[in-house]
């Protein structure tokens, strides 16, 4: 091939290149890295060694501990309503986005930590109705991209800021205290939900089950 113009002499030299695909079964997204001549083969064998992808499943990670102990009083696709819920009092009506992880009796009273599920950017940090304190971090799994949503955080405790990446267990913050402004009046526990797509939909109930199809049972995931 001809020489690349205005450009360093070693990109007209022969160099080392190595192709990391994205995902086992996507074969069109991957990663070019070449090596410059100048640098030591040794060296750069160890940084490709030392690099982490956070883009299938066996990178995940649950949002609590012991997360397969934890009773959930609703699941992915529970239908709701004030007058029908395994919640009293219920104050919401519609099918359920997402997955309920409960506290254990001991932590009522003590703080819980909230960790990544997966690896991505945090797309947004706020206080909801609903929820109170509420983050949503954006992923891509087996190249299938989605928004995960943490809700009824204690909102002080999310040090991460917009934008910032987090690695699967990495630290999100604190559950929030029960009937508290930092639930929004709920129980202490976590929602998580799972959305395809890139689009930022907080939504912890949708009122139909065509609706309930834009998201994901987080139980397909952790299992």
């Amino acid at each position: 091939m001809a020489n690349f113009a205005n450009q360093p002499i070693w990109r007209n030299q022969k160099h080392e290149v190595i192709d990391i695909r994205y995902a086992p079964s996507d074969r069109t997204s991957f990663f070019v890295i070449a090596r410059n001549p100048a640098f030591e083969k040794t060296e750069f064998d160890a940084f490709i060694a030392s690099l982490q992808f956070h883009n299938d499943r066996n990178s995940l990670r649950s949002p609590l501990d012991r997360a397969s102990e934890r009773v959930s009083k609703k699941t992915f696709g529970t239908k709701v309503s004030p007058n029908d819920s395994p919640v009293s009092p219920e104050r919401f009506s519609g099918y359920h986005t997402g997955w309920d992880f409960e506290i254990f009796p001991d932590e009522l009273n003590h703080d819980v930590t909230v960790t990544a599920f997966c690896g991505g950017k945090v797309r947004l940090k706020e206080s909801a109705s609903g929820y109170g304190g509420l983050l949503v971090q954006e992923c891509n799994i087996d190249s299938a991209p989605m928004t995960v949503v943490y809700g009824h955080l204690k909102l002080s405790s999310i040090a991460v800021k917009v934008g910032a990446y987090r690695a699967p267990g990495d630290e999100i913050g604190l559950l929030g205290d029960a009937n508290s402004a930092e639930t929004d009046g709920e129980r202490k526990h976590l929602h998580f939900g799972l959305r395809k797509g890139t689009t930022v939909n907080n939504k912890g109930y949708v009122g139909t089950q065509a609706e309930l199809s834009a998201w994901l049972d987080p139980k397909d995931y952790l299992e």
